[in-house]
């Protein structure tokens, strides 16, 4: 089970429509919330392009720092690293995308195939509802927001993808299928300076660990 994991994290998006109600409040005015419409996709769809966003690319391509993501590359997603952690600089305005999860394909091994679009949702949501005992969100020190609740739950659409040479799933290059789950939240409203996002996540398997995301929120022509 151990590939398993948080999928390209952290999205930079100019428009998110959320309503400010479904979101809690950290310190320095930044929202969690769940993920309906950012950068021009769905929650499911940016959850599908980040999964394509790594397969297409050989593994660990992205450890440490950011994938772009969403129309125009609007959003990015921190990718962790063998510390559990990334740093990411941003410009203003740039939500951060937190999605523990997986994904099923017609090219894996069981627990991880499915043949059809209905199989591999079918299979993804399995794998991680087995999986997934809790993942908490907190910024800046501030409450901790449980994330493995409906709300925050998003499914991709079946998409196809041409899998890169020593690729995360560990098989040959060639075309697949997936359908990638997860739960979803964005972080809203980052003010300029330096953030820790900080995700506790616990697993069936026994395992409680530590994501820590550093965010530097920089003005555009700003060096840091």
């Amino acid at each position: 089970m151990n590939r398993l994991r948080w999928m390209p994290l952290v999205a930079v998006a100019l428009v998110v429509c959320v309503a400010p109600a479904a979101g809690a409040k950290p310190p320095g005015g930044a929202v969690i919330s769940p993920v309906h419409r950012a950068a021009g996709m769905s929650g499911g769809e940016l959850l599908a392009d980040n999964w394509v966003t790594d397969l297409s690319n050989p593994a660990g391509t992205f450890a440490g720092g950011c994938m772009l993501l969403g129309n125009d590359d609007r959003v990015a997603f921190p990718a962790i690293d063998e510390n559990l952690a990334a740093t990411c600089t941003v410009k203003p305005g740039t939500p951060v995308f937190i999605a523990p999860g997986s994904e099923c394909s017609d090219v894996e091994d069981p627990p991880f195939f499915g043949a059809t679009a209905a199989e591999q949702r079918a299979c993804a949501i399995a794998v991680d509802q087995d999986f997934f005992l809790s993942a908490t969100i907190s910024v800046d020190g501030g409450k901790p927001v449980e994330i493995i609740a409906p709300r925050f739950e998003l499914v991709s659409p079946q998409t196809t993808v041409d899998l890169a040479p020593d690729n995360t799933l560990g098989v040959p290059p060639q075309t697949a299928t997936f359908v990638a789950h997860g739960w979803g939240a964005m972080v809203r409203g980052l003010s300029p300076g330096t953030h820790t996002i900080t995700a506790d996540v616990a697993t069936s398997d026994g395992a409680v660990s530590t994501v820590v995301f550093t965010i530097h929120v920089v003005p555009r022509g700003h060096a840091r």
